[in-house]
């Protein structure tokens, strides 16, 4: 067996991890953040990863938070009085989704369902 070192070898690519920090600082609402509460958003952030057709969230659930698309795209749908799909909007890398949780005091549904349009990576 040959034992490849993957950082020498230019022939093999090495996945980087963009820094969550980098990522949040692109978010408009997030950019003028403090370093240090930037800290404190890192330590509390999840990372999620959903295949293509995955359902996210549906206008029935209890609204928990925000979603910041990572990568990939997402379809944001509301159904119409005769139950038909009706597409919102597509969110895609940097974009971010059921934030109108944020400016309430009561407990709300999402807004919309949303339904991964390619495999995604999220920061929830």
């Amino acid at each position: 067996m040959i034992r490849v070192d993957c950082l020498k070898d230019p022939h093999l690519m090495v996945l980087q991890e963009v820094k969550t920090e980098d990522f949040l600082r692109k978010i408009a609402i997030f950019k003028d953040l403090s370093q240090q509460s930037i800290h404190v958003l890192e330590k509390r952030i999840q990372t999620f990863f959903f295949k293509k057709g995955d359902q996210v969230i549906s206008e029935e659930d209890v609204a928990r938070g925000v979603f910041f698309v990572h990568s990939g795209a997402v379809k944001l749908t509301k159904q119409d009085e005769n139950g038909n799909e009706v597409i919102v909007c597509i969110k895609q890398k940097g974009d971010q989704f059921a934030e109108a949780c944020l400016f309430t005091q009561k407990t709300e549904h999402y807004p919309a369902t949303a339904r991964c349009y390619k495999t995604v990576r999220f920061y929830f």
